[in-house]
């Protein structure tokens, strides 16, 4: 379930942010920048925190026409921005957003995707990859080359489609506790400081599945400080699955972070109701799912027929892409499979060049299961 979260440009006091806390907010969102008139100061974050309230940090200066987007923009901002969160003591692996904040078209996203690209590289695994814009913004970012690894999306120029992404901001320019404020959904854990909910995924023990071992490190990122090296086979913890490539784990004595894709629980707790924020509204709602055993989603109307072939097969559920939601996928004890359309590292994907290749491909996956 959603939390109520804030954003705000205003410097918040310990009675501003008590009057916040009092007021059923969760976390707020906030600038950095020492040296500007909204950014955040090692004093508010301390009031923040002592008032219960979490923090999530934005890097914002003048992103609000396309020609500001640039590979070495975002390698700049990068660096300025990290540089700005360990000024305040915010741990690695906290996300830092960065805003497309103007109706951005879509000529306009090769630019963006080339500053995302240029944010990643600057970050240096130091920090997570936050990205907040329109609809249009976000679901072109998440199928490039460069996706983030946190989703703040604005209601603004969304034209009433909603992101499934981590932050939804639905209001702007209200009153709360005093201070003027944008509200948001807290949808999943957004990487904030510290964080504030896990997904709302069921966690339990889970096993290795590595031939050379699992690094586990002390970040979620490949550039993380290596903790150990969990051999193949091994069972963990899983605290949380902070984000579809990075669990929270505890193996050995040690917690960290592994790559998600070579774990697989094995223990889950009993299946519990997800309960699932606010899908677009072309879609069905999604209220409820349970554990699944397994799932196969058609990229497109095309691909139902071999979809169905290979559900025949497997028995389980076949859905199309645009039906997913983060609660059906995590909702799925192992990776589901994808039928048709480009490679994602959240599915198996089983595809050829086009609708008939596609058939092809699924018929010679079910001959080798079938041997």
């Amino acid at each position: 379930m959603s939390l109520n979260g804030i954003d705000c440009a205003t410097k918040l006091n310990p009675t501003t942010a008590t009057n916040l806390k009092n007021a059923s907010i969760s976390a707020v969102g906030r600038y950095l920048g020492r040296n500007s008139w909204k950014g955040l100061t090692p004093q508010e974050v301390q009031a923040i925190h002592n008032a219960g309230l979490s923090v999530w940090l934005t890097w914002e200066t003048d992103p609000t026409h396309a020609s500001y987007f640039s590979y070495s923009k975002g390698v700049s901002d990068a660096q300025a921005a990290a540089t700005e969160a360990e000024y305040l003591g915010a741990p690695h692996g906290t996300a830092i957003y960065f805003t497309v904040d103007f109706n951005a078209q879509a000529q306009d996203m090769a630019a963006i995707i080339e500053y995302f690209r240029g944010v990643r590289d600057g970050l240096q695994g130091s920090y997570l990859v936050g990205a907040y814009g329109s609809y249009a913004v976000l679901e072109p970012l998440e199928h490039s080359g460069h996706a983030p690894d946190r989703y703040w999306q604005t209601y603004a120029w969304s034209r009433g489609q909603v992101y499934p992404g981590h932050l939804y901001q639905y209001q702007n320019g209200v009153q709360i506790g005093g201070v003027q404020v944008d509200r948001n959904h807290i949808n999943k854990a957004p990487g904030a400081w510290p964080e504030v909910m896990a997904d709302a995924t069921p966690v339990g023990q889970a096993v290795v599945h590595a031939n050379g071992g699992l690094h586990l490190r002390d970040a979620p990122a490949v550039s993380g400080k290596l903790i150990a090296n969990m051999p193949d086979s091994s069972k963990v913890e899983v605290l949380a699955k902070t984000s579809d490539n990075w669990w929270q784990v505890s193996w050995g004595g040690h917690t960290g972070y592994a790559a998600a894709e070579y774990l697989a629980i094995v223990q889950p707790p009993d299946p519990q109701p997800i309960v699932e924020a606010p899908v677009p509204a072309a879609h069905p709602e999604v209220k409820e799912v349970t554990q699944l055993d397994n799932l196969i989603v058609a990229y497109g109307d095309a691909d139902m027929p071999a979809a169905t072939e290979l559900m025949n097969f497997l028995r389980c559920p076949v859905i199309l892409l645009d039906y997913v939601t983060p609660a059906l996928l995590a909702a799925c004890k192992g990776k589901p499979y994808k039928v048709g359309g480009p490679d994602d590292p959240k599915y198996v994907t089983i595809a050829g060049q086009d609708r008939n290749a596609t058939a092809v491909a699924v018929g010679d996956f079910i001959a080798k299961g079938k041997q």
